[in-house]
């Protein structure tokens, strides 16, 4: 890749929310049913290392590990390794997080901001971070919620 096209698709990655990036273009977000059957077959390591790229919460080692359950270096040598996919649990992870990244830099303003708070504790959820939450459906339900509640200025 020469450096205008890197660099137009580092910029594409910053314009880009983080459900773009994660997919690619590769199917609609929008579409449920895409989705699942992307999540199903399981994420070529190259998009999660694309939003690695592209979300600067996702470099502290902890917050990947907790995120994906395995390391960049691991990500890098199954991208190398070709067609090593992720199981569709740790897809499942990246997608929860990709998800509620992209809500909460709608509805917060910024990536920064987004970033800022899936990493500070919440007072309404026993100081748990939605980092925290993101272990499972019913904590990602919470946080859609949540955000839903802060977009239309609901905080009860």
């Amino acid at each position: 890749m020469d450096q205008s096209s890197a660099a137009s698709s580092r910029s594409s990655n910053v314009a880009a929310n983080p459900m773009q990036v994660l997919l690619n273009e590769r199917v609609d977000p929008d579409d449920p049913l895409a989705v699942y059957r992307l999540i199903e077959v399981g994420l070529a390591p190259e998009d999660v290392l694309r939003l690695v790229d592209a979300v600067e919460l996702l470099k502290d080692k902890a917050v990947l590990a907790k995120v994906i359950g395995m390391t960049e270096r691991t990500l890098r040598h199954r991208a190398k390794a070709q067609r090593m996919a992720l199981t569709s649990d740790q897809s499942s992870k990246v997608m929860r997080f990709a998800e509620i990244l992209s809500k909460a830099e709608e509805v917060l303003g910024s990536r920064e901001a987004a970033e800022r708070w899936l990493v500070k504790p919440l007072f309404g959820f026993e100081g748990r971070t939605p980092l925290d939450l993101l272990c499972n459906s019913f904590g990602e339900r919470m946080l859609e919620d949540l955000l839903t509640r802060i977009e239309f200025g609901v905080y009860q």
